[in-house]
């Protein structure tokens, strides 16, 4: 996993990481905390971390994957049935 923490005390809930991530890594409960829902597609491409103005969110650097990596690795396991094709709500 590269987006390594979520501060929640300095979280607002304010949405705006979970809204510029490429990847739909992060996602928001219901009360609008965000948490990460797949860190496996995180490429620490750092948005989040540079959008987020109160400083909650910290990228690992390192063990970063290309995203042609992810979406190759993905498509390997859509086609062995062991994940699925679509995302759905969280």
């Amino acid at each position: 996993m590269t987006v390594n923490h979520i501060d929640l005390g300095a979280c607002l809930r304010c949405g705006i990481c979970s809204a510029v991530c490429p990847n739909d890594v992060l996602r928001e409960a219901q009360d609008h905390t965000p948490y990460i829902a797949y860190p496996e597609d995180c490429t620490a491409c750092r948005l989040c971390e540079e959008r987020c103005t109160f400083d909650a969110i910290a990228v690992k650097p390192g063990a970063v994957k290309k995203s042609s990596e992810i979406f190759a690795f993905r498509q390997y396991l859509i086609g062995l049935g062991l994940a699925e094709d679509g995302r759905g709500d969280a």
